[in-house]
């Protein structure tokens, strides 16, 4: 599985899953779980990853370490040291946004239909501009959604797949076939 972590910065909550990769090809994704975790310390949550790394088979995590996420990371570090950082710039933002558009516009997500909370998550990501006028993407603050801190949980497990999806191997072609 693949597995993303964004942290809580305030009022809104960390967020963790879990994710089953394509086996081969360019097929679907799938949301096998999703953690809230509210007003947790980040040796908490650290101990709580842990317990799932446990669990599961885990080939990648990406863990948002900007700021308040470095604690986890750290911890995480100890236990599971092939951990992705990811550490928030305007390039950063934009590889996760047009990879997690390009999985959903073609349908290769799938989550349970009771999560209602992660499509809206994804839908209060909105396309902005810093003060020197870069696009960059933001969310709001929702009381359902918190800071889509799901959707970015989400976007940071998808960016182990490279931006232009899957690669093939290379066909070898013989005199001219």
């Amino acid at each position: 599985v693949w597995c993303g972590y964004d942290p809580s910065r305030s009022r809104d909550d960390s967020s963790f899953v879990v994710i089953a990769p394509p086996e081969v090809g360019i097929a679907d994704f799938r949301l096998l779980e999703r953690f809230r975790w509210f007003n947790k310390s980040w040796e908490w949550q650290a101990a709580e990853i842990e317990k799932i790394v446990e669990r599961y088979n885990v080939k990648f995590m990406g863990v948002d370490a900007t700021g308040c996420g470095a604690g986890v990371f750290e911890r995480v570090q100890d236990f599971y040291p092939r951990v992705t950082k990811i550490n928030y710039s305007v390039e950063t933002k934009t590889v996760l946004v047009l990879k997690a558009k390009m999985i959903i516009g073609t349908g290769r997500i799938k989550w349970d239909e009771a999560l209602d909370d992660v499509a809206c998550a994804f839908l209060t990501i909105r396309q902005d501009t810093t003060k020197n006028g870069m696009v960059t993407y933001s969310s709001q603050r929702t009381s359902t959604t918190g800071h889509a801190d799901v959707a970015w949980a989400i976007m940071h497990a998808l960016s182990n797949e490279p931006l232009a999806g899957k690669r093939r191997k290379a066909r070898v072609v013989v005199g001219g076939r």
